[in-house]
C-alpha cells in the first residue's frame, strides 16, 4: 500500500508523463503537417517536369524521347491484340482466347 506522500508522488509523475507525452504529439502532428506541405510540392515538381518532358521531347543523347516510347510501345499491344481477335474459339475456351481473358 502507497503512504499519501507517494501516491501524490505518482500522479504528480503520471501528469508530467501525460503532459510531456501531449507536446511530443504536438511536435509530431507539426511535423507531419511539414512534411506533408513538403510532399505536395515535390509532386507538384514532379508533375510539372513530367508534363515538360512529354512536351519537349527530351533533349539527353541517346535517351528516347518519353511521347515516342509509348507510341512504340502501344503498338505490339495493339498487333498482340488483332492477333489474339483472330484465334478459332478451341479447346476449354469455347467462347475463344479472348472471352477468357475478358475481352469482348
Amino acid at each position: 500500500m502507497l503512504t499519501p506522500d507517494a501516491a501524490m508522488a505518482l500522479t504528480r509523475c503520471r501528469a508530467c508523463m501525460l503532459q510531456a507525452s501531449e507536446e511530443r504529439g504536438a511536435e509530431l502532428a507539426d511535423e507531419l503537417a511539414l512534411l506533408n506541405d513538403e510532399l505536395t510540392r515535390v509532386r507538384a515538381v514532379a508533375a510539372r517536369a513530367t508534363v515538360r518532358e512529354i512536351a519537349g521531347g527530351g533533349k539527353d543523347d541517346g535517351v528516347v524521347p518519353v511521347k515516342m516510347h509509348l507510341e512504340e510501345a502501344s503498338a505490339p499491344a495493339e498487333d498482340t491484340l488483332s492477333c489474339l481477335t483472330q484465334l478459332p474459339p478451341t479447346g476449354p475456351h469455347p467462347q475463344g482466347v479472348l472471352g477468357c481473358l475478358g475481352g469482348s
